[in-house]
């Protein structure tokens, strides 16, 4: 990250105009971000009753699942339905 100044208070720094690349305030100094670098993707994860979950990538087709009922999934859930340490 590069710093862009310091020693500003929080109210100083919100009156400052929006940046591109974002700007964030931390400890009194503002820093700018990374831009992102490389591809993005979005990715699906389906669960199934009784089957592990699998992982759909954005040129699938998908159906939309809205409700998961009473659901409560941690992401320790997946990682165990997925096998992963």
């Amino acid at each position: 990250m590069v710093t862009l100044s310091s020693n500003l208070s929080l109210t100083e720094f919100l009156q400052l105009p929006e940046t591109k690349p974002a700007s964030e305030y931390i400890e009194q100094k503002i820093y700018q971000k990374p831009m992102p670098q490389g591809k993005h993707n979005r990715s699906v994860m389906i669960f199934q009753p009784n089957q592990l979950p699998e992982v759909k990538y954005n040129n699938d087709k998908l159906t939309v699942l809205n409700v998961l009922g009473d659901w409560q999934i941690t992401p320790a859930d997946i990682f165990n339905w997925l096998k992963i340490k």
